[in-house]
Parts: C-alpha cells; structure tokens; sequence
C-alpha cells in the first residue's frame, strides 16, 4: 500500500490593452471584412488588468497484491476569478500474469481552465466554467525480452468546452472601456463573447512496440508507434439556413432561435 499526496499553488496576473476584433456572427462562412456599411466585425476597446490564483491538490492510493494493482485517486482545483470548486476522481487498474502479459484499464474525469482572454472582464466572460473531459482507456502489453509490445483503445468525452457565442448577454456589466466609462459607468443586455455550449468526443487506438537496453551495454534501442483517431466537435450554436436569414428578425428573435441547436457533429 502506498499514499502520494501533493498540492499547487499558482498565481498569476495579466495586463491586456489595446483593440480586439469580434465577428457578429460566427456562423457565417462568407464574412467580409471590408464591408463598411454591414460590417461583420465590431472592435472594442480592451483595458484589463486580472489577477488571480488556482489552488490544486490531489491524492492516489496504490494497492497491489497477488498480481492486482489499483490506483484509486482524486484531484481537487480552485479558480478563485471564477469562483469555481473541480472534484476529479480518476484511476486505473493492472493484472501482471506471469508470462509477463499485463491487462489495463483506466478512466478519469478532467478539467481545464478557460484562457485568460476568453475570461476577461472587458471582452468576454468572466463566469465561464471549467472545460470538462471524460477520459476511458484499455489495453494489453506484453514483454519479451527486452521488448515491450502494446495495444490500447481509447475514447473521451468533452463538454462545457468555450465558443464564440454572439447571443450570450449579461444583465449589466462595468464598462471597462478607457474613453466611455465615464460618460456611461454601467452597460445592460451587453454581449460578452463566449459560453461553454461545446460538446464533443474523440475515440480511437494506439499501437507501440518498444526495444530497451541496460544503461551501461552498447546495442540499439528505440521505440515505434502508430495511432489512429477521429475527433469530433459541435459548438452548439444554431446554423441559419439561406431562407431563414432572409428573414428579417429582431436580436431577441434570433436569442430565441439560437436556443434550439441544430448543429451537427464536426470532424475537429
């Protein structure tokens, strides 16, 4: 039996002046941007200045016995500019037979921080939620020799993850604009960039063949490997077809329509 247990600590501050350059409409294949009376893109003023920290630790068991070894864990992170607590169990589990043949299994839930841009106060949002994963995987090896040969599949499953959203608003917000913010300290229905509406999954195998050596013997040594996979994404924001942006449509019509995602899977 033994216990690793360990703990992270990291601070960070930024600072992010200048113009930024949003598309209205993400979904529009066919943007110009040299359209001056329709234009596609707006630019905003960015004046941030953030700070932040993010707490981690985590804990993994090891059990081993009679050819069984169990790695129960778990990881525990905490944003503190978002406010936000992730609890991560993950773990894996062997059989060593003893012709040298091992069989091994592991899953996991992960998660990862949005970036600094897509959390900023001035032009995206600061309430974004951790991008989550889900991670399966299973396999075989075996060793001969001074040779390691090995099979794994794999899939995984992603959701929360950031996009662009053009119809997400916050009630009201600072203005964080240098030139405007005195004349209008406070901005209501404001859009602010980004949601965590994507989904997505990714599958597939992996094949590798390994050659060792002892440190002090002369001879070669190397390894090989071959992976195949598909990764898919959907960043669940409605795609209007040519009829329906013909229509004439109120912001808050196409809010409405934006709710009910007809988008399909991608290949990422």
């Amino acid at each position: 039996i033994r216990l690793e247990i360990g703990g992270e600590l990291r601070y960070g501050r930024y600072r992010n002046q200048g113009l930024a350059a949003r598309q209205t409409d993400p979904n529009d294949e066919s943007c110009d941007f040299f359209d001056a009376e329709n234009p596609d893109f707006i630019t905003l003023n960015v004046d941030d200045s953030v700070e932040g920290q993010i707490i981690s630790g985590y804990g993994m068991v090891t059990l081993a016995a009679l050819g069984f070894e169990l790695k129960p864990g778990v990881r525990v992170e905490y944003l503190d500019l978002n406010k936000q607590t992730t609890v991560d169990p993950r773990g894996t589990i062997a059989y060593n037979f003893p012709t040298k043949t091992t069989i091994l299994g592991g899953a996991g839930v992960y998660h990862r921080v949005p970036d600094l841009n897509e959390l900023s106060p001035t032009t995206g949002n600061p309430d974004l939620k951790f991008e989550r994963a889900e991670h399966y995987a299973g396999g075989i090896q075996q060793e001969w020799g001074p040779w390691l040969f090995k099979g794994e599949v794999f899939r995984q499953y992603f959701t929360q993850i950031v996009e662009e959203d053009p119809f997400i608003t916050t009630p009201v917000r600072e203005n964080q604009d240098p030139i405007t913010r005195f004349q209008e300290p406070l901005l209501f229905d404001e859009p602010i960039g980004f949601s965590n509406d994507g989904t997505g999954f990714s599958e597939g195998f992996e094949l590798y063949i390994k050659k060792s050596k002892p440190p002090d013997a002369n001879g070669w040594y190397g390894w090989i490997s071959y992976t195949w996979s598909r990764a898919l994404r959907n960043n669940g924001q409605r795609r209007f077809s040519d009829e329906e942006r013909s229509i004439l449509s109120t912001a808050d019509e196409r809010r409405i329509a934006n709710q009910y995602d007809n988008t399909q899977d991608q290949l990422a």
